[in-house]
């Protein structure tokens, strides 16, 4: 199977051994064995997430191309013979000859907005996609989901604003959110009361949380900033799982790994705990506070049921959920992310990248 893996930054890996013997993206090291080396000793060069997918399709036999998505464009000049092709230097890719691809993006922006047209040129030549780029738009987009989800499965109460005129329905929204957390006994002296999420967003960047007593505020910033689309949610006090030190802002979630096989089945590849004592962003780019991450090893079958659902919505089939969980025991799903994290201890331990790979080399496998 011949796999293209579309990239912000590609990841190269090396394998010790006797002769000091190295492997790039380009000469598979390993063909078609399950011999693997312990993922510790592994050494990788740019994206590690990039180079351990490139290390798994090179253990199955199949061939992976790394390309970076600004790089690259599909040349339709001989229709019947379209091609992959780059500046003078990049080796132009025979399409007719290409079975899959993957997309690898984590900043957002005009790449991620290139990377999704050009898998959806690749899916118009029946090139099959790990996710699509109906999906990957719906995931990049804060309000999308929201729409997508609203209703179907637990979100935290939310209300999308896409217009300037959409601003004069702040006070309803406003008023919800309010009677939401009384039903909470919520304590809206020493806790946010709302946040607003740019419409898109990564790494917790576009998100800012306001108090009750901070209203005023914000309606001053939505009406005299530029206007942007939004997302206003109510805030959700997490159980902390780490313990909490003596600081007043307290961040947690679960963040779960969901992939599909052959069948179609969705199932818990597994995930982390990830929580932030001195933040109200738990995301592991942070730099506020303290970090604790674990392995995640409570996924309950409410939550699995939910981001099933979700996935099932939003026609994911590889996925991470950040999901939060509250003190009452209610689940929030917060968002769905198409690139997931797959490198890193906590998750390599778990074989998350190798389950990764394997998922889309089953369905690949099936659709060709």
């Amino acid at each position: 199977m011949n796999v293209l893996l579309l990239t912000q930054e590609k990841g190269a890996y090396s394998l010790a051994s006797a002769n000091d013997k190295k492997s790039d993206t380009t000469e598979p090291a390993i063909n078609n064995t399950r011999n693997k080396v312990n993922l510790k000793n592994l050494k990788t060069t740019g994206n590690r997430s990039c180079a351990l997918i490139q290390y798994f399709c090179d253990m199955r036999g199949a061939h992976l191309k790394q390309v970076k998505i600004k790089d690259i464009s599909v040349d339709h000049t001989d229709q019947k013979n379209p091609v992959l092709t780059g500046d003078h230097d990049f080796p132009k890719v025979d399409l007719a000859t290409t079975h899959g691809v993957i997309q690898r993006t984590w900043d957002g922006g005009e790449t991620e907005s290139k990377g999704q047209q050009l898998i959806s040129e690749l899916e118009q030549l029946n090139i099959y996609s790990d996710n699509t780029a109906k999906s990957t738009a719906l995931c990049s987009s804060k309000i999308s989901t929201h729409h997508a989800l609203n209703g179907a499965v637990s979100i935290p109460l939310s209300f999308s604003f896409q217009t300037p005129q959409a601003l004069l329905n702040i006070n309803h929204a406003l008023i919800k959110i309010d009677e939401f957390q009384k039903t909470k006994a919520f304590d809206t002296n020493n806790n946010p009361s709302y946040l607003i999420k740019a419409d898109h967003g990564t790494w917790g960047k576009g998100i800012t949380f306001y108090k009750k007593c901070d209203v005023g505020t914000l309606k001053n910033d939505l009406t005299t900033n530029a206007f942007s689309p939004f997302v206003l949610q109510a805030y959700v006090k997490p159980t902390a799982f780490a313990g909490a030190d003596k600081s007043k802002n307290i961040s947690a979630h679960q963040r779960v790994v969901v992939g599909r096989n052959q069948k179609g089945d969705c199932h818990v590849f597994g995930g982390l705990h990830v929580q932030r004592n001195g933040s109200l962003v738990s995301n592991t780019h942070g730099t506020e506070g303290a970090l604790h991450v674990s392995p995640l090893t409570d996924c309950s079958e409410a939550i699995q049921k939910d981001l099933f659902h979700a996935a099932d919505l939003l026609e994911l089939n590889q996925f991470g959920a950040d999901v939060i969980v509250d003190d009452h025991d209610q689940h929030y799903i917060l968002e769905l992310n198409d690139g997931q994290g797959i490198s890193g201890p906590q998750l390599e331990q778990q074989h998350i990248p190798e389950k990764y790979v394997d998922s889309f080399l089953e369905r690949l496998k099936a659709a060709n």
